[in-house]
């Protein structure tokens, strides 16, 4: 996979090339957004193919191809993240530069101080336009005010382990040519524990708590590493989706204990919860490609998401399958849900291709690692109603 690279006078990458050639098929691709104080969008898998690029001044380009422009385009209209591009012309040749995306706006014309900047596969760029993407590849949009910064990813030795094992983790960071080296002095954050990177980019910590728990590094101004999820369980591995332990052939069977009462009761009993915060309810939007939201953000117990969307018919609802078509109409008190992709607080669903005009209904719900799960029914929060389609023409 090719890379073109042009370069600005002021030597920060931000132009965005407009090829006057078609690209490659449609593919699936990852892209992750890394705002100045927070991460915009966590790594997501967003197909991309010729995109049609809205401007700031209310005009368009078509981008021809699979290409890292595109992406970014699809992925913030999928999950509703403002952006803002720009056309200009230098040298005869046509560029987009990306202004804005979430709150974090770099001005017109590069003026800083900080700025968007991109990598693909670990190695920056700044024709993102002329950069087609190949099946599995995984782009990074990062806003900066240090042009040097280095990326950093993190490794852990293990998806899942018991309560009290040795969680390791290895932390490197990429320069702009993709090569790695240890990420010495990275403050490195498993859940409430924080740990500082050796001279080897290593740091451990000790499993603590039941269900999955956050693993993330940052250090100085270089970019904050992507949220890894490792799940922590005791006695009942089925936490994690591991399969029980067989019983011990002659093994007594433990005595029953008293059940807890009044104030002593520890039992975990509280199911989490999550909100829906794309789409909004009410609302019509011309293009839908996913569903995001979070789950109990003040939770370190938060094992899994589901999310259930339904087309209307009548008083009738076709639901999203696994196989991402919509089955026939049934009733809409039985709802069909599928797995999302939950990141450090925040899930994910994407559907791989555009949802087509109607009326469609979604719920959502979080399932904690003892296996509390959330009631739905909380219009505008787990569950809302939205439109896709042009908006209705208005009557002179």
């Amino acid at each position: 996979m090719g890379r073109t690279v042009r370069r600005l006078a002021t030597g920060v990458c931000l132009a965005l090339v407009l090829p006057a050639v078609a690209a490659a098929a449609a593919v699936n691709a990852q892209i992750r957004i890394e705002g100045g104080a927070s991460t915009i969008l966590p790594t997501t898998v967003v197909p991309t193919d010729t995109t049609t690029v809205p401007l700031k001044d209310g005009t368009s380009r078509v981008v021809q191809g699979p290409t890292l422009l595109g992406q970014l385009v699809r992925a913030t209209e999928a999950f509703q993240i403002p952006l803002r591009l720009s056309f200009s012309t230098l040298g005869g040749q046509d560029f987009v530069a990306v202004e804005r995306i979430g709150s974090d706006d770099q001005g017109q014309n590069f003026e800083g101080p900080s700025y968007w900047l991109y990598k693909v596969d670990h190695k920056a760029t700044d024709a993102a336009n002329v950069v087609n993407l190949g099946e599995g590849d995984s782009s990074l949009f990062y806003f900066t005010s240090d042009t040097q910064a280095l990326e950093l990813d993190l490794a852990v030795s293990a998806d899942t382990l018991a309560d009290g094992a040795t969680l390791d983790v290895t932390v490197n960071a990429y320069d702009a040519n993709g090569a790695a080296a240890p990420a010495a002095g990275a403050v490195v954050r498993y859940g409430d524990q924080l740990a500082t990177a050796d001279a080897a980019g290593h740091a451990s910590f000790t499993v603590a708590g039941e269900g999955p728990t956050a693993v993330s590094a940052t250090r100085g101004t270089d970019i904050r590493s992507p949220v890894r999820a490792v799940c922590g369980y005791g006695t009942n591995p089925a936490i994690c989706n591991l399969p029980a332990p067989a019983p011990v052939a002659g093994a007594a069977r433990p005595a029953p204990t008293p059940a807890a009462s009044g104030a002593s009761a520890t039992a975990d009993t509280t199911p989490p919860g999550s909100r829906v915060l794309f789409p909004l309810a009410g609302r019509r939007y011309r293009r839908v490609l996913g569903l995001r939201g979070i789950a109990g953000p003040d939770r370190s117990d938060v094992a899994g998401v589901e999310v259930a969307i339904a087309q209307r018919v009548g008083t009738l609802c076709r639901f999203l399958g696994a196989d991402g078509g919509f089955a026939a109409p049934g009733p809409c008190a039985a709802q069909r849900y599928r797995p999302a992709r939950s990141v450090g607080g925040n899930w994910l669903l994407g559907f791989g291709r555009g949802l087509r005009p109607g009326t469609y209904r979604v719920w959502s719900r979080a399932t904690d690692g003892a296996g509390n799960r959330e009631s739905v029914g909380i219009a505008g929060v787990n569950t809302l109603q939205f439109n896709v389609g042009p908006a209705p023409r208005r009557r002179p």
